[in-house]
């Protein structure tokens, strides 16, 4: 089940939406751990309760978008954050290891 589930949040990570335009909610960067800034973000509706979620992967504050991930791989925390009435969020599930550097396409 873990496969699976990890499977599709990088799935869904790969159809980027146009999210990356809008300003984070406060309740998501109040959530945000200290020092890092939102690398790649999407949203949709996860959980099918008319409310938008998101998933958001950091990297810390001026830190290279890419790595040698074949001999340094640089983990990138994960966060999955669940939406409710009045664009409210809240963390439901973190992974620090769910994500390793990548290139990043313009």
């Amino acid at each position: 089940m873990k496969k699976i589930t990890l499977l599709l949040i990088l799935c869904l990570l790969s159809l980027i939406t146009n999210a990356q335009d809008q300003p984070l909610p406060a309740t998501v960067v109040n959530l945000l751990p200290k020092g890092y800034e939102v690398l790649k973000r999407t949203s949709g509706d996860l959980n099918l309760d008319t409310y938008p979620d998101m998933i958001v992967v950091l990297n810390k504050a001026n830190e290279k978008e890419t790595s040698d991930v074949a001999l340094h791989p640089k983990k990138r925390p994960l966060l999955i954050f669940i939406g409710g009435p009045g664009h409210t969020y809240r963390l439901a599930a973190r992974s620090d290891e769910a994500v390793t550097a990548w290139i990043v396409a313009a």
